[in-house]
């Protein structure tokens, strides 16, 4: 008997929200879906340190406080891979065909880029969105099934 994880049924619950949205939400959920499945990974210690040591000279500076604070803020996130690479490394470990009606990684950067303009509340082509979401759709699918065998736990 199959359990699926928690995590799994996030996933499963993302695309079937997505079956059931307009084609521009669908991009946001599957994208989502993609993000999920991908790895939180770190930069390399060299990497941190440098940032680090831009965080420190923020601080020193005779910027105010609320000039500074998002400042560190986006230096903090950048000490974590990007959700884009990390969904771009989801697909070169787990998305095995290569598809002859499309090209996976031009559609995942389509997608993402309609995923930016959407959460920037800039206007979205529906004819973008639709091309762009039915590909992205079968591409999540065949990444989940490969995804899942690997994780069958939390």
């Amino acid at each position: 008997n199959y359990k699926y994880s928690k995590k799994s049924q996030e996933i499963f619950n993302l695309i079937r929200l997505a079956e059931q949205a307009d084609k521009k939400t669908a991009i946001l959920l599957l994208c989502q879906a993609l993000e999920t499945m991908g790895e939180n990974k770190k930069r390399p210690q060299k990497e941190i340190n440098v940032l680090d040591e831009c965080i420190n000279l923020i601080d020193k500076s005779d910027l105010a406080n609320q000039q500074k604070e998002p400042l560190k803020n986006m230096l903090s996130r950048a000490k974590s891979i990007s959700n884009k690479n990390k969904c771009k490394n989801l697909i070169g470990k787990y998305s095995l065909y290569e598809y002859k009606q499309f090209d996976k990684m031009k559609i995942f950067n389509e997608a993402y880029r309609i995923r930016g303009k959407m959460t920037h509340g800039e206007k979205v082509d529906y004819i973008d969105a639709f091309r762009c979401g039915r590909y992205l759709k079968i591409m999540v699918l065949d990444i989940l099934k490969e995804w899942s065998k690997d994780n069958t736990k939390n």
